[in-house]
């Protein structure tokens, strides 16, 4: 089950503690001595950055996987083997950048600082991206691979018609986070998963992961069919909010089937469409689940996104100077920075569409 390790960077002694979790979250993913050590370099820098420079911010690591290659025969089995990567965010109030790139020149330096932690930043990782803007804030994004033939593989062949940032997080003093999100994409077709356990700590964790255990079983469930099976797979827990989406870029679709308290929008630059979840809790005394298809835009653009209710729901992307065309996992860090409810788990999914 995938969620997001977070790590408050407040004040200097928290950097190490921030490097610590990255580097042990890269190991158990499999990254070798060399690529965690890039990992830890990436925190490392981000994290002071966000002591010295924003006042304090946090650190957000989000284990992902990679895409199925169309080509390759799809089994359940098989999910377990693809690769991973970590999604690392660095997320401040602070007090933005002017100018991006004359921040990632070396050199440069608003404080009493070599100014290199940027570009060492950008160096070091196969992805990188960054919003800014003044008086808001700063979203970092460092994507780090295994490997990096890895990170070519997934932009050049598997990537080229989706691309996904998350972020799902426990409740603060909670070590077990009862929201959960799981993608699955192969080709030109997109199946989007979240769940939201009622209440939240262990008891809600154990309803999430069974909402993914039987999602990535089946993942080419229509959204509707796949919420029935999930009413049926949470029989045994306390239940959860459930929803389910689909894009299908052959037919030019959105397909979206919801029950309880999830979010879920498509944007693009000129227009937002919301889709009902229906009342209820998925487990329990589940009415017939409704599905909602919607017509996509055509040629490239346009944002999925859904989210549980950790996350208020005012927010408008066209609010953020620059955000619509960013990483979709800037799209989510910043949601999630700036709408985050403190009083339970929080996770937001963006999906991209790139063609």
């Amino acid at each position: 089950m995938l969620s997001s390790v977070s790590c408050p960077v407040t004040e200097p002694s928290q950097v190490g503690e921030a490097r610590r979790l990255a580097q042990g979250l890269a190991r158990s993913l499999g990254f070798d001595e060399v690529a965690s050590g890039r990992v830890g370099i990436i925190v490392t820098e981000a994290a002071g950055n966000l002591c010295r420079h924003a006042g304090g911010g946090e650190i957000v690591l989000s284990p992902m996987r990679g895409f199925c290659n169309p080509q390759t025969p799809w089994s359940a089995t098989r999910i377990e083997s693809m690769p991973w990567h970590i999604d690392i965010l660095a997320l401040d109030k602070g007090p933005g950048m002017h100018d991006v790139d004359e921040c990632l020149r070396d050199g440069f330096s608003t404080g009493a600082t070599p100014g290199t932690g940027l570009g060492a930043i950008r160096r070091q990782a196969d992805v990188f991206a960054v919003h800014s803007q003044p008086g808001v804030g700063t979203a970092l994004l460092a994507r780090m691979f295994a490997k990096r033939e890895l990170a070519e593989t997934h932009a050049r062949t598997l990537q080229s018609h989706f691309s996904i940032g998350a972020v799902c997080v426990a409740m603060e003093g909670e070590t077990a986070c009862g929201d959960a999100f799981e993608t699955f994409v192969m080709g030109s077709d997109a199946h989007i998963l979240m769940v939201d356990g009622l209440g939240h700590g262990p008891q809600a964790a154990v309803a999430a992961s069974g909402a993914v255990t039987y999602f990535l079983d089946d993942p080419f469930l229509l959204p509707k069919d796949a919420l029935t099976k999930s009413h049926l797979a949470l029989r045994s827990t306390r239940g959860a909010a459930v929803a389910h989406a689909s894009l299908d870029l052959a037919k030019r679709e959105l397909r979206f089937a919801g029950m309880g308290n999830i979010s879920a929008s498509f944007q693009t630059d000129t227009s937002s469409r919301g889709f009902v979840s229906l009342n209820g809790i998925v487990g329990v005394g589940v009415p017939k689940a409704q599905e909602f298809r919607e017509p996509l835009p055509d040629g490239a653009g346009g944002y999925l996104v859904l989210h549980s209710d950790g996350l208020a729901t005012q927010w408008k992307l066209e609010s953020y100077r620059g955000l619509r065309g960013s990483d979709p996992a800037l799209v989510a860090g910043v949601l999630y920075r700036d709408f985050r409810r403190s009083r339970d788990d929080a996770s937001v999914v963006v999906v991209r569409l790139n063609s």
